[in-house]
């Protein structure tokens, strides 16, 4: 039985045990990878790294670059025979390899293509891609980091940021952020900016708990850094959405952010929190996302959410689909 569960964590894990081969070149002993999986911050990572290995040792005419939507799979096939054109390897990378049919793969696994090293990324998640192609090429599901890889991958991002920070802390930080990579480094790293000691406090793990405490502060987060497709699957999925709160909620952010953008060139980080009364983490947070604006487009989305509760004052409406609105509307900025 504890074998079987041993099993089942290395499976869930296996992304991050390729990226660790990735880091240490290991990937070299493969030769045709199919990668996907929810988990895009350490594909999106081992994909730039196998890349680049090889952009940086090629020559043009043997390296490929291809977008499976608007490539079709027949000349896809014809790249991997023509490959390598002037030496001894050649590199083909395919992004969007969910968009190639059957009969692309079975082209691939039954040919042998001598010097050929290729990456074939998935937008979404694998399917059913691992029986259709079998043992012949490497396939890794990037399914997510879970258990204690997760703590130890995130003591790892601390430490790299000369920080430490224990393991109670990191499941706490998991707790509030989910486990989403990106995110959760991106969390790190500003508890390691703000932090005055080489460990990483209680008190600052507390302001990053309790920003993300609520359905509407995870909403909010995700609208002003532009994850809207992630935004709006938590609108639809909260059963207790009020328009009001939240309407007030990102009123209030803008304005915060709009102060922020006028003062940033004037004041120190010191003088911004004392004048707007932040917490070391939540002005980091706001100057981080004020990257995403400019003036105008704060100016833009402050005015589209007063005039959204104009209306509601006056008439009825679906609350769900009049916010839905307001972040499309933003989208289109």
């Amino acid at each position: 039985m504890q074998n079987r569960k041993k099993t089942q964590n290395n499976k869930k894990n296996e992304g991050l045990q390729f990226y660790k081969e990735v880091q240490q070149k290991n990937f070299l002993y493969h030769r045709i990878f199919v990668l996907g999986g929810r988990e895009r911050f350490l594909l999106d990572q081992c994909c730039f790294r196998i890349n680049n290995y090889f952009k940086s040792r090629l020559s043009p005419m043997d390296y490929k670059f291809a977008d499976a939507k608007k490539v079709s799979a027949n000349k896809l096939l014809n790249f991997c025979r023509q490959l390598p054109a002037s030496g001894n390897n050649s590199f083909l990378y395919v992004v969007n390899a969910e968009k190639l049919p059957p009969s692309f793969w079975a082209g691939l696994t039954e040919n042998r293509f001598d010097g050929l090293c290729a990456v074939f990324a998935f937008s979404e998640l694998l399917g059913s891609i691992r029986n259709t192609v079998g043992s012949s090429l490497k396939v890794v599901d990037f399914s997510g980091v879970f258990g204690t890889e997760l703590v130890n991958w995130s003591k790892k991002v601390a430490k790299d940021s000369g920080k430490k920070i224990y393991a109670e802390q990191v499941r706490r930080l998991i707790q509030a952020v989910g486990y989403d990579l990106a995110t959760l480094r991106n969390e790190l790293e500003k508890c390691c900016m703000i932090s005055s000691t080489d460990k990483i406090t209680d008190e600052e793990i507390d302001d990053v708990v309790d920003f993300y405490s609520t359905d509407e502060q995870k909403i909010l987060d995700r609208i002003l850094s532009f994850r809207l497709k992630e935004a709006l699957e938590l609108i639809d999925q909260s059963t207790a959405f009020n328009f009001d709160r939240i309407c007030n909620l990102l009123k209030f952010q803008l304005e915060l952010l709009y102060k922020v953008i006028k003062s940033r060139d004037s004041l120190s980080f010191d003088e911004m929190k004392d004048r707007f009364n932040l917490t070391g983490f939540r002005l980091y947070k706001a100057m981080q996302t004020v990257s995403n604006f400019s003036e105008y487009d704060l100016i833009r989305a402050y005015g589209l959410v007063i005039d959204m509760l104009t209306r509601k004052s006056v008439n009825r409406f679906n609350e769900k689909n009049s916010f839905r609105r307001i972040v499309l509307l933003l989208g289109s900025s």
